[in-house]
């Protein structure tokens, strides 16, 4: 800061009568002074005006020390409601964020709850048609089964009564060759022939029922073969025509998981901003340079502080 103007007061060497001029003064006047006692110097420095008109450097200094800690102050105020404020919203948003949270989360709930009542009596209906259709399964293959049990019987007595047929056939036609033989011998007989040619006739017809004899043994055993492989091949087509009607197997249905309810919702609260503090240092920083300012606003002297004044004695005589 510029320093002021330096004025050097140089006082008169002589006095005369009880009025002293000061020469050199800066148009300084000390009339006011007069009958003062010669030998009391007075050694005061002269009022020294200031640039302001309207307010002095102290009075300066002081309102811009007063205005500037005022703006410190009412600044901290605002920072530090600002500070709370945004707490304060911080902390609203959190705990309104997790409301909504818990809100939601029941809702999922409501709605897996009711998907889940529903699933259930779904399982429950699915599991009574599988296990309905078990049964109509099983009485199907039941009856099939009788069913093929019954034509395997018919086809049992068709063989045995086809075979038992064939072998009345054969002892029918054995039966007629013998008769056939006796037939003819009878007829010789009574036509007068004897002895060479009933016994040759004899031994023709014995060796043709011999020849049929042995026929028939042969076929039999064949024909007693095929009812026996035809007895096989129907009981074949009974088990085929029952194992093609296989037992239901229901299908396995696994119970639905019930939703279990939510939670609470858990988080960590917004911590809170830190609020200005440091106002006494603030306030004491701004003393400090409002004081370093009216020190440098203040004027400066050769030869160091300013004269001290002395004060003048009114009607004292020379």
């Amino acid at each position: 800061m510029a320093k002021g103007p330096t004025y050097t007061p140089s006082l008169g060497s002589a006095f005369s009568g009880a009025n002293y001029d000061w020469s050199g003064t800066s148009s300084i006047s000390f009339s006011q002074a007069a009958n003062l006692n010669t030998g009391n110097l007075i050694k005061s420095a002269p009022n020294i005006p200031s640039k302001n008109k309207f307010m002095s450097p102290g009075m300066t200094t002081a309102l811009d020390a007063g205005f500037g800690i005022a703006a410190l102050y009412f600044d901290h105020q605002f920072q530090k409601y600002e500070t709370q404020r945004q707490n304060a919203v911080a902390e609203q948003q959190y705990y309104r964020a997790k409301l909504n949270k818990e809100k939601e989360n029941y809702r999922n709930y409501e709605v897996d709850l009711r998907n889940w009542y529903r699933d259930t009596d779904w399982v429950e209906q699915r599991r009574q048609y599988e296990q309905k259709r078990k049964e109509l399964q099983a009485g199907y293959k039941g009856e099939v089964t009788i069913a093929a049990t019954q034509n395997f019987e018919r086809m049992i007595a068709n063989i045995e009564g086809r075979f038992y047929e064939e072998e009345a056939r054969d002892i029918v036609q054995m039966d007629t060759i013998r008769t056939e033989l006796i037939s003819q011998a009878v007829k010789k007989v009574a036509s007068g022939q004897a002895g060479r040619t009933v016994k040759a006739l004899g031994n023709q017809f014995e060796q043709q029922w011999l020849a049929n004899l042995s026929n028939r043994n042969i076929t039999r055993r064949f024909r007693i073969q095929d009812k026996e492989n035809q007895k096989v091949a129907a009981d074949t087509a009974r088990e085929n025509t029952v194992n093609a009607v296989q037992f239901y197997t229901p299908t396995p249905i696994a119970d639905t998981v019930k939703p279990m309810m939510p939670l609470p919702v858990e988080g960590v609260a917004p911590t809170p901003a830190i609020q200005p503090g440091g106002l006494g240092i603030k306030i004491a920083q701004q003393g400090l340079k409002s004081f370093q300012k009216y020190q440098d606003s203040l004027p400066s002297y050769e030869g160091g502080d300013a004269p001290k004044r002395t004060p003048v004695s009114l009607g004292e005589s020379k």
